[in-house]
């Protein structure tokens, strides 16, 4: 009975990975862009309640375990990359959860501004926290 659901995840992973992930939409977000980013909604969400609520750590990792870490420094119209977004965005889980794909390097990409996603902040953003977490593991890097 395992083997018969290793297949079926295998199986989904590559549906999603060629539908889903390499699509970009507006502002040239990729998937990962929009499910870092606490802007993102769900039509007909409003019915489940912790159905589709970004952003979402969860659904990141099963995308990212699908092949999206392959587009991780995939950038939007400002320049951002998608731990920039979660950044932003405030989200500590997907930082986190991003950084276990991501190298130093990657990690202190800027964008056009030439601003860090460390550096990011934003209103009601825990932007210390997420200073402190980007910049631990590139220390570990290094």
């Amino acid at each position: 009975m395992p083997h018969h659901f290793v297949a079926c995840r295998e199986a989904a992973q590559r549906f999603v990975y060629q539908r889903f992930v390499l699509h970009k939409g507006y502002n040239n977000y990729t998937l990962l862009h929009l499910v870092c980013d606490k802007k993102t909604f769900v039509s007909g969400a409003k019915s489940r309640k912790n159905f589709c609520q970004f952003p979402s750590p969860p659904l990141l990792k099963l995308l990212l375990e699908s092949g999206a870490d392959q587009i991780i420094e995939e950038r939007d119209s400002r320049g951002n990359t998608p731990l920039h977004t979660a950044a932003a965005s405030g989200n500590v889980g997907c930082v986190r959860e991003m950084l276990f794909y991501l190298t130093a390097k990657q990690a202190t990409l800027t964008n056009h501004s030439g601003v860090t996603a460390a550096s990011i902040s934003s209103n009601n953003t825990p932007s210390d926290r997420i200073h402190m977490v980007i910049n631990e593991f590139v220390s570990r890097c290094k």
